[in-house]
């Protein structure tokens, strides 16, 4: 045992396939509040390792020697690895002098790589110390969330469960397809006015004449995308949960895990319905493993994405004149794809619970009022930006919604809501707000942040159930009860902050503060 130990400690392939790691962990130990599962991150990783393997191999059988290959392959794989740091740092833009200039001393630097470790004396002499270094860059970045995932664990009753044998598909007539649209961060009719100078009215009152109920001050339960997801496709409050996993944990894991196959697409199911999922560019609604079907555009969710971004990858892409690998295009993408996933979906026969999770107005902002694309870096003022794109989603919704109620068949059921409003324009990057403390944001950031667009579509019923303070968390609770009578008790409506990014499960109810 102790002799394999040794041998493992001596191996070159031990730096080499840390250093090759070390940028992914970094980049994950600095946005670990940021959304990031754990199996997203394990992907990337073993994408990085199979390919650097696959390269020492290659070099080994040019080198013929253990130690030259894993010195060449660690040069190598670690250019590539961090191209697009250094091109963002000499803001060379695509096809310019300083672009092809560092593609050139790339190569050349990995020429010469394979060169020095070909012509090396000794280079198994380095194995020891490179061992160490490696080991101790990528222990420092896993610190930080080691204790995190060491303390979590499944959490058996995170999901609020409905009793299937109360559901009846067919209780008020032949079933209707189910629509629960999420368009991220797109603030209330107050905040619009208040914060934006923006008249939405119109918009709100085509929804209106087109039969939907539009919710007066409509208010999250909480102010990130993750809880409040949680909490509605769940139709619970996460109190249970912040018991379950201790409020001092700072591990988004199990919130994380309450998202796929969640109660009310369990629900759907059980009643025979087909389970279709419309996936965005987030990790955690990029697909669901349970759904009938999946709808995914794109190669990679957000974290494969951005870590292919820091490497040689786009700049290849470009050359070759492939866009695919673009982030911000794929976004302004993605959302045409998205809504012909939903044209899609409408055609089938049979009855559907479709969940379609839109990132309009949220960033990247990438839409003109129109729907053109705009690159971004383009000058626009972060509000003006967002404004632009809320504009094109008010577009975008309306297109939905004539087309979805324009199918032959019972009238569907269509759920429009936002989960959070924007961030402070201040703080609009997402790395820099994971250090916001909504814990103690004044009442104007959290009317901001928590004022939300929700519109109900609940065609042939009076509603008497339809509260005018209605919040998310009740959404499904009404209609699995109006319409599948499923006998759900109406929670109070409450809008909730948590601490901060270290502390999810710290709640404090601000509802009083948003109240008119």
């Amino acid at each position: 045992m102790k002799a394999r130990l040794r041998a493992i400690v001596r191996s070159p392939l031990v730096y080499t396939l840390l250093f090759a790691a070390y940028p992914v962990v970094f980049l994950w130990a600095h946005n670990r509040g940021n959304d990031v599962a754990l199996n997203t991150v394990l992907g990337v990783l073993g994408i990085v390792l199979g390919a650097t393997l696959l390269l020492f191999g290659l070099l080994f059988l040019l080198l013929k020697d253990r130690s030259r290959a894993a010195i060449a392959t660690t040069v190598i794989v670690l250019l590539f690895e961090t191209f697009g740091h250094v091109e963002d740092y000499l803001e060379a833009g695509a096809g310019t002098i300083e672009e092809i200039g560092l593609l050139a001393a790339w190569i050349l630097l990995g020429v010469m790589a394979v060169l020095m470790a070909r012509g090396a004396k000794r280079p198994e002499r380095a194995t020891g110390p490179l061992n160490f270094i490696a080991a101790a860059l990528v222990a420092m970045n896993l610190l930080p969330v080691v204790p995190a995932l060491a303390s979590s664990g499944p959490v058996a009753t995170a999901q609020w469960h409905v009793d299937p044998t109360t559901l009846d598909a067919h209780a008020t007539g032949p079933a209707r397809d189910v629509y629960y649209l999420i368009f991220d961060r797109y603030a209330g009719e107050r905040t619009l006015t208040n914060l934006y100078g923006f008249d939405n009215s119109s918009f709100l009152d085509s929804l209106r004449s087109k039969g939907f109920t539009v919710v007066d001050n409509a208010l999250a339960n909480y102010p990130q995308t993750t809880h409040s997801i949680a909490s509605s496709l769940n139709m619970i409050y996460l109190d249970k949960l912040a018991g379950e996993v201790g409020t001092d944990s700072g591990d988004w894991q199990p919130l994380y895990d309450s998202i796929p196959y969640p109660a009310v697409a369990q629900a759907f199911t059980s009643m025979g319905y087909r389970y279709e999922h419309v996936g965005s560019w987030w990790q955690i609604t990029w697909e669901d493993p349970h759904a009938d079907r999946n709808f995914i555009y794109g190669g990679a969710p957000e974290f494969g994405q951005v870590f292919m971004n820091t490497t040689l990858f786009p700049a290849i892409s470009r050359w070759l004149g492939i866009t695919s690998g673009d982030f911000d295009r794929q976004a302004y993408e993605r959302i045409g794809f998205q809504v012909d996933s939903l044209k899609t979906i409408a055609q089938e026969p049979e009855p559907t619970f479709t969940f379609a999770h839109f990132l309009l107005p949220h960033p990247p902002y990438v839409f003109g009022a129109d729907g053109h694309y705009i690159p971004p870096g383009s000058g626009r003022p972060v509000e003006q930006a967002y404004l632009e794109q809320l504009q094109y989603c008010n577009s975008v919704i309306s297109s939905i919604v004539d087309m979805l109620q324009s199918q032959p068949g019972p009238k569907p059921i269509i759920v429009v809501q936002s989960d959070e409003g924007p961030h402070p324009p201040e703080l609009d990057s997402d790395t820099e707000v994971l250090h916001y403390a909504w814990g103690s944001a004044d009442d104007v950031e959290l009317g901001r942040k928590l004022r939300i667009l929700n519109a109900l579509y609940l065609p042939g019923l009076k509603h008497t159930g339809l509260d005018p303070g209605i919040t998310p968390v009740n959404t499904f609770r009404l209609i699995l009860d109006d319409y599948y009578g499923a006998d759900l008790p109406l929670l109070p409506d409450k809008t909730y902050v948590f601490q901060d990014f270290e502390h999810p499960y710290v709640f404090s109810d601000v509802t009083d503060r948003l109240r008119p």
